[in-house]
């Protein structure tokens, strides 16, 4: 837990309330920074303070007339401060040196007053700057971290659902706030962090628990400063040793192995892990809780078409009929006399991995407590050098497996779409369960007949989910699209009005669409999260895209992810679209797809890190090359487009674009309606005969819901002609006002801070914390490969490049090397701790400070957060238009005074070696304002 004291209002003292990890030691109020360093009145001793009632109140006049915090800044035991400067509201009263804050609860005393200072005068300005710069210096040399609430008188409150406006002006006041943040940030800005709420929450709130004032807001507004100081607080945290977390409810974890000569301490390691473990035969049976059936383990829900009746994992396992002909989102293992049959639902959004050698077979629906087994049982588990590889691929898609069926262990693979693994006795056997899945006859080609058939299919699932679970229980995500509209036509077409939610995206027009979607059909609509219990800090996001990236949880428990409150928890979304349309052909440019020559786009086209691979390790080259070569196409002989096609709807991760159960943001259910076989085989047929499947799809969507067909999907021309001025029905929650579509429409971004990663000022810190320390461990494991030494190398210098230029990109080529070093590094069972080879994939170098006096350069190279001087050597370049003139060469010391000849020097170079390793050096580039 982390200590805190506040130095402020309510502001900061009630964020407190909303704060997770942390402490409250002391808390002092009713002072302006004017007054706290300011010399004790004569008279302090002598003042009657009974007359205050309060023991607070008469503590806190108390701390602001004998100036006590300067003492206690000290002497506390605290880690941060927390301020805010609401109080600046107040006048002060001069006398005898003395400068005291004239709060209401000083009046009190019935003393007379001085020389009363303005709040916003010029003098009380002066003396503000001093006292506030001396708190700060005395917190810092303290080491205590500051933290300031950006807060402003606001002009309007909230009523109950009507928003209103204060009737007096506050400009005066927040003219004088506005000066003081900006002293701060001029002067102060590494010193201290200032959290600034976003604009919609800076609203005041009549049901307050101290009344109605303008500073006593609404709790989205001390939510958003308890998400940006969590956030901030962990970013020391990059920890590398993972728990397993299990999956939640209706998703059980489940594994099934066969170890070749027994592994006695096995048992003890697993329960360890919080497993359950059971000898089944000569089989483990590894399942995250316990089971009534230890030979027939169900995992997630499944549509059982012959009853029209959706199942879940909780249902009494014998009367669960689904197989692997049922669409759905589960996985399945069953005991058959010696050995295991295991199967996913029909189009695989379920997920099943295997792993065979010499040692052990494994099959298991986890990919993180496959990897972690893997590295248990085997004394040096394989890497698969090629897929390290791919990550240096400029094609996403490609290393994220969308085309392959490799992983990053070595005989680990993932069971593939529409087929089947046996295990029998050390032996896994992969088999086709349909053959006809591919192929569908088209011989009596009826479109219209195609249609029906696809809107009945769809229109039983979703009646299936809504009889199961209740209307008012479950959510549509309606992005406005195609794949979304279909996902609640049926609903709409049973007379139902259900709740929908969105997210809006930048560029996209999902927002105007389903803003007008919920208008014109009076649908309760939500933009942006549905519960504001829980915000996720900028680490556990990173904990998400580790566990997004190896397509399943394995770094975030339950009660850290977003929704843990009142929400609703069956989610119905358009997921699976892409599987019937063709959504890769905007991922590969149609010459390379023309000219069945995927390759030329996944390695060749301009890429120079591939390059760079190809000058440093040409025979690493080669190989990356026959990789992708046979993983891609794998002697299929087809073409390209076909290729395309079915080896993504194949192999592809299915945790891309909705394709799993549970948003890993947090633990709502996703069910999908759309994935229909009908819809399926119709696809098939359309795309045979040249026809259009977007078409196809809404006419789909009309058959169901004829009063969609007017109006535009998001990519057609005149979506804001449809926008119009109405009222939604906004529920309360995240918001508690109702508002029209533009204000939604404006306000959509703020709607979406807690995913936000931009409001953290150290998101840069955090991620390249975490990318070096991915890095780091993979230096580690690879410490006797100077090839794949090679490799991160480029990799780092790749991200280097990125980072500062693409932050997409940057983001993108992050969640790869977090999930890679995951998978090959798992600590289910033991703790690791991280060794420092981080620091060589670190650039510790933050800025230059150089101060000249006198012919003499006094020089500070200044470091990022969380590296000490003591790991690394520096030295400095000085130029003058553009010629080295002066070099001071690797020492200890971050700290140079260096003697100039002459003037004219207009850039410095600063460099940081990494302490016994040559080959690790960093440096920055200033240009001197001027010339020294």
């Amino acid at each position: 837990m982390k200590k805190i004291i506040v130095f402020g209002s309510c502001v900061s003292r009630d964020t407190i309330e909303h704060l997770d990890g942390f402490i409250l030691q002391e808390y002092f109020a009713r002072s302006s920074f004017a007054s706290l360093f300011s010399t004790v009145h004569p008279a302090v001793s002598n003042l009657n303070y009974d007359r205050i009632e309060s023991d607070f109140q008469k503590r806190m006049v108390k701390s602001d007339l004998t100036k006590s915090v300067q003492d206690k800044i000290g002497r506390l035991d605290f880690d941060c401060i927390l301020i805010d400067f609401i109080d600046e509201r107040f006048d002060c009263y001069s006398e005898y040196g003395s400068l005291n804050t004239i709060s209401n609860e000083f009046l009190k005393l019935q003393v007379g007053l001085g020389e009363v200072v303005a709040f916003d005068s010029d003098y009380k300005f002066s003396i503000w700057k001093k006292g506030f710069s001396s708190f700060v210096k005395k917190a810092i040399l303290n080491k205590k971290k500051v933290y300031l609430i950006e807060a402003y008188f606001c002009s309007e409150f909230i009523d109950g659902d009507e928003i209103k406006k204060f009737d007096s002006d506050h400009r005066r006041v927040n003219t004088f706030l506005d000066k003081l943040y900006g002293f701060v940030r001029k002067h102060f800005k590494n010193e201290v962090e200032i959290i600034a709420p976003l604009q919609a929450a800076r609203i005041a709130d009549t049901s307050h628990k101290w009344g109605l004032a303008p500073y006593h807001y609404i709790n989205k507004f001390y939510e958003q400063v308890a998400f940006q100081m969590s956030s901030n607080e962990s970013v020391e945290i990059v920890s590398t040793a993972q728990k397993f977390y299990k999956s939640p409810s209706p998703e059980l974890d489940f594994c099934v192995l066969h170890i070749k000569g027994g592994c006695n301490d096995l048992y003890d390691l697993i329960l360890k892990a919080g497993l359950q473990v059971e000898q089944v035969g000569s089989y483990l049976l590894i399942t995250s809780i316990e089971v009534s059936d230890s030979q027939n383990v169900f995992s997630g829900f499944g549509y059982e078409s012959s009853r029209e009746e959706f199942v879940f994992a909780d249902s009494d396992i014998n009367k669960i009929k689904v197989c692997e002909s049922s669409v759905g989102n589960f996985s399945r293992a069953i005991k058959k006399d010696d050995s295991w049959e295991f199967y996913c639902d029909y189009f695989g959004f379920s997920c099943l991995y295997t792993y065979q050698s010499e040692t052990c077979a494994i099959v298991s629906n986890r990919a993180h407590l496959t990897a972690a087994l893997v590295q248990y049982l085997e004394a040096k588990p394989e890497v698969n050098d090629d897929f390290l590889s791919t990550l240096i691929l400029d094609h996403p898609f490609f290393s994220h497996q969308a085309f392959s069926n490799d992983a990053p262990l070595k005989n680990v693979y993932r069971v593939p779409v529409n087929h089947k693994a046996i295990l029998r006795k050390g032996e896994i056997e992969i088999i086709v369960s349909d053959e006809g899945f591919y192929q569908h006859s088209n011989s009596s080609f009826d479109y219209k007949e195609l249609v029906v058939n696809s809107a009945r299919d769809i229109e039983s699932h979703c009646k299936s989910i809504i009889d199961k679970f209740g209307i008012d229980n479950i959510v549509f995500d309606l992005s406005g699209g195609k794949d979304s509209r279909l996902a609640i036509a049926p609903a709409l077409a049973l007379g139902y009005k259900p709740c929908v939610r969105t997210v809006n995206h930048p560029g996209s027009s999902d927002l105007s669409i389903s803003n007008y979607i919920s208008g014109k059909f009076g649908l309760p609509y939500f933009n942006g999260p549905l519960t504001a219990n829980k915000r996720v800090g900028v680490k556990k996001v990173i904990d998400l895209w580790v566990s997004y990236t190896m397509g399943d949880y394995n770094v975030m428990p339950a009660g850290e992810r977003l929704g843990n409150g009142d929400y609703k928890r069956i989610r119905i979304t358009g997921a699976g679209g892409e599987l019937y349309r063709e959504f890769w052909s905007l991922m590969i440019p149609e010459e390379y797809r023309l000219d069945g020559d995927v390759l030329k786009h996944l390695i060749k086209n301009k890429n120079p890190f591939s390059e760079k691979l190809k000058k440093s390790n040409p025979e690493k080259y080669e190989s990356l090359i026959s990789y992708v070569n046979t993983t891609a196409y794998g002697g299929y002989s087809g073409g390209a487009d076909d290729f395309l096609w079915r080896s993504y709807v194949e192999f592809r991760n299915r945790f891309h674009f909705g394709l799993r159960s549970y948003s890993t943001a947090n633990d709502s259910v996703y069910v999908s309606p759309i994935i229909s076989k009908e819809m399926w085989k119709s696809s098939i047929i359309i795309r045979q005969k040249g026809l259009s499947l977007d078409q196809f799809f809404a006419d789909v969507t009309n058959e169901i819901f004829p009063p969609f067909s007017s109006i535009p999907y998001d990519k057609e021309k005149g979506v804001n002609s449809f926008l119009e001025k109405k009222k939604l029905v906004v529920l309360k929650g995240e918001d508690n006002y109702k508002k029209s579509s533009f204000l939604a429409l404006e306000e959509a971004e703020d709607e979406n801070y807690y995913v936000d990663l931009g409001l953290c000022k150290s998101e840069d810190y955090i991620f390249k914390r975490r990318m070096a320390s991915s890095l780091g461990r993979l230096y580690d494991f690879f410490s006797d490969s100077p090839e794949n030494l090679a490799v991160l190398k480029i990799l780092f210098d790749q991200y280097e490049i990125v980072r500062r230029r693409f932050k997409k990109q940057a983001r993108i080529l992050e969640s790869r090397l977090f999930g890679f070093a995951e998978y090959i590094s798992s600590s289910v069972f033991e703790e690791k701790a991280e060794s420092n080879s981080w620091l060589l994939f670190f650039n510790p170098l933050l800025d230059v400070e150089v101060i000249y006096s006198q012919d003499v350069a006094e020089v500070e190279i200044l470091l990022d957060h969380g590296v000490k001087c003591d790991d690394y050597e520096f030295a400095i370049y000085l130029y003058k238009d553009g010629l080295r003139e002066k070099t001071i060469w690797y020492r200890p010391q971050s700290k140079f005074s260096v003697e100039l000849e002459g003037k004219g020097y207009n850039k410095l170079v600063a460099f940081a070696k990494v302490k016994s390793k040559e080959d690790f050096v960093f440096n920055i580039e200033v240009e001197l304002n001027e010339k020294l």
